[in-house]
């Protein structure tokens, strides 16, 4: 649960983007939360301790979510995740 002006939501998820995926995220495209920018979803990509001499390495995609002033107190949104190569994702998955 996210309280407006509150703290963020945070979570992590594996990912290797030498792989050509990617961590693609749907934040509230209802708009049940309020209007465009209602809900911001960050990500940052930390590569897993390796050799840097290696390639092809995975590591980790760090999310922050934070409802905005503009979010709607009390609604209920979905935010989804998809890992996947961005040029072979379906319109509307």
């Amino acid at each position: 649960m996210l309280a407006i002006g509150g703290d963020a939501l945070k979570g992590s998820a594996a990912s290797n983007p030498t792989t050509g995926y990617s961590w693609l995220v749907d934040a509230d495209s209802f708009k049940k939360c309020g209007p465009e920018g209602s809900i911001i979803v960050e990500q940052s990509y930390v590569r897993a301790d390796a050799d840097s001499s290696k390639s092809g390495v995975g590591g980790t995609t760090n999310f922050t979510i934070t409802a905005t002033d503009k979010a709607k107190t009390g609604s209920t949104c979905g935010i989804g995740f998809h890992y996947a190569q961005p040029w072979n994702v379906e319109e509307g998955w």
